[in-house]
C-alpha cells in the first residue's frame, strides 16, 4: 500500500458505493481526506446522513502520527470509534494522535471480539500454546507465559484504548503481566 499519493485501485468511493447498498441509504464519497472536498461533503451531511473520507494512508502524515493532520481529522468529528484490532497497536495519525484529540472516543464490537479473543486464547489456551505474542513493535518482542496473564488483565485495556498512548497501554500491559 502507497505510504504517500494516491492509487486509483486503493480509493474508497467503491467502498462508499458498497456501504450505500448495505445501508439502503447514499453514501457521499469525499475524493480527498481533510481538504476541500473533505470538508465540504462533511458539511452537506445531515442527521443520520453518511460519507466516507479518502484513504488515510495516501497521506505521508498519517503514518508519522502527524498531530496537526490529526486536528484537522478530529476538526470534523463528532465522535471516534476504532474497530481495527489488527491496526490499533500503531502509532499513526488516526489510531493514536487522534484518540487524544476526540471528546468521545470508543472502541468498535470487532476491536471488543478481538480483545475478547486474545483474552481467552491466553487465559484458557488450547494446547500446544505458544506463548509468544507481539506486545511493543515488530522488532522488540516479549515473552508472555499463558499463567502469567488473564482475561481480567486483558479486559481493561479497551477501557485505555480510547485516551491512552500506546507507550502507556504496552506498560500497563506489561504491568498486569508482572502482577500474576
Amino acid at each position: 500500500m502507497p505510504v504517500t499519493g494516491y492509487s486509483d485501485d486503493l480509493r474508497l468511493a467503491p467502498v462508499a458505493a458498497r456501504l450505500g447498498e448495505l445501508l439502503g441509504a447514499p453514501v457521499a464519497a469525499a475524493s480527498d481526506i481533510i481538504g476541500d472536498d473533505a470538508q465540504r461533503v462533511v458539511g452537506e451531511l445531515g442527521d443520520g446522513d453518511v460519507a466516507v473520507l479518502e484513504n488515510l494512508r495516501f497521506d505521508a502524515r498519517e503514518t508519522k502520527n502527524d498531530r496537526e493532520f490529526a486536528r484537522a481529522l478530529a476538526s470534523e468529528m463528532d465522535l471516534y470509534v476504532n474497530d481495527a484490532f489488527g491496526a490499533a497497536h500503531r502509532a499513526h495519525a488516526s489510531v493514536e494522535a487522534l484518540v487524544a484529540l476526540m471528546p468521545e472516543a470508543g472502541a468498535g464490537l470487532l476491536m471488543e471480539k478481538g480483545l475478547r479473543y486474545l483474552g481467552e486464547a491466553l487465559s484458557n489456551p488450547a494446547r500446544p500454546f505458544g506463548d509468544r505474542i507481539g506486545v511493543r513493535s515488530r522488532l522488540r518482542m516479549r515473552s508472555v507465559s499463558p499463567g502469567r496473564i488473564s482475561s481480567r488483565s486483558v479486559r481493561p485495556i479497551r477501557s485505555v484504548i480510547r485516551r491512552t498512548p500506546r507507550r502507556a497501554i504496552h506498560s500497563r500491559v506489561s504491568a498486569a503481566t508482572k502482577r500474576k
